[in-house]
């Protein structure tokens, strides 16, 4: 018997999920979903070879135990129990003002979407959303806290495509831009620079509303497997925001928007004097003072942003550990590979291969973000998904939960193949 061992530490758990067989599996059907909720799978597989003591054609049985996890889910399970077991302790610990992240991985078809968002034509509701009405519980414990005026829910969604970042929450579907400032990553309209557009919300009844029509955006596609598959990373993230919070975030803005202006301005004038006059206009004397009194000005305003930012972080360190709490629920697009399905296009094939090199640089995060003492650096720069969702993982008492999904009909040796990856 073979086993198969996977990592978890306390930063990071890992839950397996079955989803119910579909009627149109029946027919050959491997049943190895567990009839209770558990921990190891333990997966039987039969196959005819030749056998070296009777030189005849034997059937064998090989079976191998995948052990480790921190749950199993049976095909029986709800969303309510997912999000009990696997979300609920990332909240928990979110609100103590840290930042958590759950993701959905698997192969198509096998669930993920349906764990995350839900089926909102069937009324079941996803665990995300389970999140974000739990977290809006908690915005009581604000009321009447000094510089907490109007607490509300701040709900962003954005989905990842190849090399574009869209923002669900605009219903122009605007793109984004990623910006590094350190280590973090900021997300800015392609038009403006502004924070991308998201919804900010008083009740379960707007959080459901802007959540919806963020789903009903997002890119699916049609593959061998899944006729409604998802070929993007969809990204949804809750923070709890404040009058006080919002108002500090503006300043930040604008003084980054003060300081790019005269930035633009500097290389402005250096473009235009060079291509009216060439290469000696660089050294003319009015060009170069005008370029040191520019150089001087985007000093200052460099300190002013500085100064804004500092002025938001010291605030929220002051604040209710609440106003620290960042949430992320990502589902992921679903893993395929080109011997497992039928490749019709060289632009599906394309995709296929973006979506899989994404997914690789997610189980190398993975990986790392488990270790045991952690490493002290994380491989998140090596995929778009993973530059964005960065800052959750360099938060050193952050907690990451990896949601893996299976079915129980006869591919299963094949999504254990995507999770072993």
């Amino acid at each position: 018997m073979a086993a198969v061992k996977i990592a978890s530490s306390p930063s990071l758990s890992v839950v397996v999920r079955f989803r119910p067989i579909h009627a149109r599996e029946n027919e050959g059907a491997l049943s190895v979903c567990p009839r209770k909720t558990g921990t190891p799978i333990h997966l039987t597989k039969t196959k005819d070879q030749l056998s070296n003591r009777t030189k005849k054609v034997e059937r064998v049985e090989t079976t191998t135990t995948y052990s480790n996890f921190d749950h199993v889910f049976d095909c029986g399970a709800t969303n309510e129990e997912l999000f009990e077991t696997a979300a609920l302790p990332l909240l928990t610990h979110a609100i103590q003002g840290h930042r958590v992240c759950l993701f959905a991985f698997g192969f198509t078809g096998t669930g993920k979407s349906h764990s995350v968002f839900g089926d909102p034509a069937s009324g079941t509701t996803g665990t995300a959303l389970l999140a974000g009405l739990r977290l809006m519980e908690a915005l009581a414990v604000l009321e009447g806290c000094e510089g907490c005026t109007n607490p509300r829910l701040r709900v962003g969604m954005y989905e990842i495509a190849g090399k574009k970042v869209v923002n669900l929450m605009d219903p122009e579907l605007s793109e984004a831009s990623v910006r590094a400032r350190g280590s973090a990553v900021l997300l800015r309209t392609v038009k403006g620079g502004r924070p991308m557009r998201r919804a900010e919300v008083l009740t379960a009844e707007e959080l459901e509303a802007a959540v919806s029509a963020g789903i009903a955006s997002r890119k699916t596609g049609t593959s061998t497997i899944h006729d409604q598959s998802s070929r993007s990373h969809a990204i949804l993230e809750f923070e709890i925001v404040t009058e006080e919070v919002v108002k500090l975030e503006e300043a930040v803005w604008e003084a980054e928007q003060r300081m790019t202006t005269v930035s633009n301005e500097r290389d402005d004038a250096i473009r235009k004097e060079a291509a009216m006059a060439g290469e000696k206009a660089l050294a003319e004397g009015d060009l170069q003072e005008r370029l040191s009194n520019l150089g001087e000005a985007y000093f200052d305003l460099s300190n002013a942003v500085d100064a804004a930012r500092k002025e938001l972080e010291e605030f929220l360190l002051s604040s209710p550990p609440l106003l620290r709490t960042r949430t992320a629920f990502c589902d992921l697009a679903g893993a395929d590979w080109e011997k497992g399905t039928d490749v019709q296009s060289n632009l599906s094939r394309s995709e296929m291969a973006t979506i899989n090199t994404t997914l690789l640089a997610v189980k190398e995060c993975m990986r790392t973000y488990g270790s045991v003492p952690r490493p002290r650096r994380i491989p998140y720069r090596n995929s778009l998904l993973t530059r964005v969702l960065g800052g959750y993982f360099e938060e050193k008492k952050g907690k990451v939960c990896m949601v893996a999904t299976l079915t129980p009909s006869a591919n299963l040796p094949t999504s254990l193949k995507v999770y072993e990856r």
